[in-house]
């Protein structure tokens, strides 16, 4: 794995995954279509995250993209290739906008944390 992807690269996610916000940054990670999920889940099994934990959060934050690809195979596969195009572009759009606001993004779920552990 260091070979393939990079030692810099493996000690650097290493330190994010071993932080506070692991679990969030792993969701959004699974959450955004497009991006491959191998070096993260790579990198979970080598970090101090629980696997139960790591689990859900994988589970829950690929559904979305795999019922989206599941839709847009269904919709092929039947002739329904207007929404097939509509769905597979707002995921594009999607995607696009989360490159280009993830620094909102990122502050916004960072201030939504705080809270969440001050309850």
């Amino acid at each position: 794995m260091h070979m393939i992807f990079g030692e810099d690269r493996i000690q650097e996610l290493l330190v994010k995954f071993n932080g506070k916000k692991a679990m969030i940054l792993v969701f959004l990670f699974y959450l955004i279509p497009g991006l491959p999920k191998d070096l993260c889940s790579y990198v979970a099994g080598l970090s101090e995250m629980k696997q139960k934990p790591f689990l859900i959060i994988s589970l829950v934050g690929r559904s979305p993209a795999m019922m989206g690809s599941l839709l847009i195979g269904r919709l092929v596969n039947t002739g329904g290739y207007t929404w097939a195009i509509i769905i597979a572009a707002s995921a594009v759009i999607l995607f696009i906008l989360g490159v280009i606001l993830r620094k909102h993004l990122l502050d916004w779920i960072d201030k939504a944390y705080d809270k969440l552990i001050e309850l």
